[in-house]
């Protein structure tokens, strides 16, 4: 075996301990067992790049890394964080659980629905997907006009591209669903029990 191998099997273990630490992972879309599998996988990245750090301290003599089991053990803790934050996001998303108050609030838009996520450049308005057609470069481009970003400034940031080209066309795709973007279709809906449990 190789040493690789052989320090992941050493230190595998450490997953099932620090998947016990986490909780509310259903709301990931995950089992516990999910979750181990993610931390083992964790280790033996991690494995792989100690060894990258201990390789260039042999050959430099300088940044002597932190023992292995501790370097282990802060990226898993990280890994456990990155979690966390997602699952915290996703408990914010969801909100209060009716069976708690009895009371449920919703909108309903006809199944249209609107989505703004500027970082996974997500952007849907009423089921209408603001960047269709859009690569990941123009996508960039587009999300700072809708965010309010003035064309010279962007401009500045995007030499290599017609920056009010690519919006101007991007706009009159867009006219074209103008009666879908401005209608207002929607109702809402409010339910409430005053039963006690």
């Amino acid at each position: 075996m190789d040493t690789v191998t052989k320090l992941y099997q050493r230190y595998e273990y450490l997953a099932n301990i620090y998947a016990g630490k986490l909780y509310n992972y259903e709301l990931l879309g995950m089992e516990r067992q999910d979750i181990v599998q993610e931390l083992k996988l964790k280790v033996f990245t991690t494995i792989i790049s100690y060894g990258k750090r201990w390789k260039d301290y042999r050959d430099t003599g300088r940044y002597k890394p932190i023992p292995l089991l501790y370097y282990l053990q802060r990226a898993i803790n990280n890994k456990l964080k990155d979690m966390m934050k997602h699952i915290t996001d996703q408990s914010k998303i969801r909100g209060i659980s009716i069976q708690g108050t009895n009371f449920d609030y919703g909108h309903d838009a006809n199944g249209d629905y609107t989505i703004i996520d500027f970082k996974n450049k997500e952007v849907l308005v009423k089921g209408v997907d603001l960047l269709d057609g859009l690569d990941k470069y123009k996508s960039n481009i587009f999300c700072l006009y809708l965010k309010g970003f003035p064309i010279k400034t962007i401009s500045k940031a995007f030499k290599k591209e017609d920056v009010s080209m690519v919006i101007r066309e991007q706009v009159v795709k867009l006219q074209k669903q103008e009666s879908v973007l401005l209608e207002d279709t929607g109702s809402f809906q409010c339910t409430y029990s005053f039963e006690e449990n």
